[in-house]
């Protein structure tokens, strides 16, 4: 059986990682890197897992860098209970 995992990570660094350890066949693993990008992949298919990481943050950073991370859970616990 195959684990379905939705990641929003904007880091490079992290995205590399989760790509070597969260890998096919027992991972299928979907990158995203904004809340939009999260809402939209939830309205076209369903998770197992979410992994967020809390310091997304989008060009310009006119946002608090937690505020995108709050933004996803948020929405998961308001949608998805």
């Amino acid at each position: 059986m195959t684990t379905k995992i939705i990641a929003a990570e904007n880091e490079e660094n992290w995205q590399t990682f989760l790509k070597t350890v969260l890998k096919l066949p027992k991972f299928d693993l979907r990158l995203v890197q904004t809340p939009e990008e999260f809402k939209e992949c939830l309205r076209d298919a369903e998770f197992d897992l979410a992994i967020v990481n809390m310091n997304l943050q989008e060009n310009p950073p006119d946002v608090p860098k937690d505020e995108l991370g709050f933004e996803i859970l948020e929405h998961l616990q308001k949608n998805y209970r």
